[in-house]
């Protein structure tokens, strides 16, 4: 094909190195509740990076230790024995067995050791769960939908409580930041894309 040829403009352009960062709402740690280690035999599936996620999908499952001190299992057994405690005072209190002073003090504990329990919960997005297959296990849940964007631990590794699991990346908004040279800086006027 031959055409004539025309006078145009022609747009100039700035190579740079930039960095994608995720909005602060579309970006979440997983972090692990509790000590203990990924258990090979219950995290078969672990999210991988580059796996697309919805909010409360199961990402890893979190195994507390056993046998030490100040453990989940301790803090989990001290919130039963005190609901347990609590639903004892409640019938003797009915049949008049105790004072309602003593079943204040019973469902005071109990609501202490529940508030506790449901925090530690809440704040690290975990269930636990309890049926026979796999008992008193942390199933670390996805806060956001999004794309698993770096995983941290392998199956059969220990952590600590605190540490991170995995990220968590909603793709749909983020900032491009570009780092350029000052000369390039005065050339630019306005910007017309990436």
């Amino acid at each position: 094909q031959t055409a004539f040829g025309t006078r145009m403009d022609v747009k100039a352009s700035i190579s740079a190195v930039a960095h994608i960062i995720p909005n602060q709402q579309g970006y979440a740690q997983v972090v692990a509740p509790v000590e203990g280690f990924i258990n090979v035999q219950y995290n078969q599936n672990l999210a991988a990076p580059g796996s697309k996620v919805k909010a409360g999908d199961v990402l890893a499952i979190v195994s507390p230790h056993v046998g030490r001190a100040n453990t989940w299992i301790e803090r989990q057994l001290s919130f039963q024995r005190a609901q347990k405690n609590y639903t004892r005072a409640a019938g003797l209190l009915k049949r008049n067995a105790i004072s309602e002073k003593e079943y204040e003090e019973f469902e005071q504990v109990y609501l202490v050791e529940k508030a506790g329990y449901e925090t530690l919960l809440s704040v690290y997005g975990a269930d636990v769960e309890n049926d026979k297959a796999s008992p008193g296990q942390f199933q670390l849940k996805s806060p956001i939908d999004g794309i698993v964007s770096e995983v941290s631990v392998l199956p059969g590794q220990a952590i600590t409580a605190g540490q991170k699991i995995m990220t968590v990346v909603d793709p749909s908004t983020v900032w491009l930041q570009a780092d350029i040279f000052e000369k390039d800086y005065y050339q630019m006027g306005g910007t017309l894309g990436a």
